[in-house]
């Protein structure tokens, strides 16, 4: 956020849609990528390893449910928070995508899974891949 504001060109923090911009950011930084962690960690999270796999099946299940209502946002707009590629999407992009082994995976619902193979299209999304060595063949 601190590039972003320093960065005004940018445009990666709208100033017409300033709160929904923070709603959406606070929502994948204090809902959304705390559940991924107790899904790929749940070892993390208490004291008795033979609980990991119910903790990540129950992770995964909470985690669909907040990506329906990502999707359902999405259903109206282009990006999470308007028609503004924000700093959201690209935060989202990179959340949505650890998720991709799920059972019923990002790209799997209606919405999110267009966002998905447009927000693959992106020049900076294809080079931070390149970068990772993370193939993006998947949205294709």
């Amino acid at each position: 956020m601190h590039l972003c504001e320093k960065h005004p060109e940018g445009q990666l923090i709208p100033t017409s849609q300033r709160a929904t911009f923070y709603q959406w950011l606070f929502y994948l930084t204090t809902t959304v990528q705390p559940e991924l962690m107790l899904y790929f960690y749940p070892e993390k999270y208490q004291l008795s390893p033979k609980n990991n796999k119910t903790m990540s099946q129950v992770a995964e299940q909470r985690v669909g449910d907040m990506f329906a209502l990502i999707d359902k946002q999405l259903a109206t707009h282009t990006y999470l928070v308007g028609e503004q590629l924000t700093l959201c999407d690209y935060y989202l992009f990179m959340l949505a995508h650890w998720a991709s082994g799920f059972n019923t995976a990002p790209k799997d619902y209606v919405n999110l899974g267009r966002f998905m193979r447009l927000m693959a299209q992106h020049k900076v999304v294809k080079r931070v891949c390149e970068i990772e060595q993370t193939d993006l063949s998947y949205y294709n």
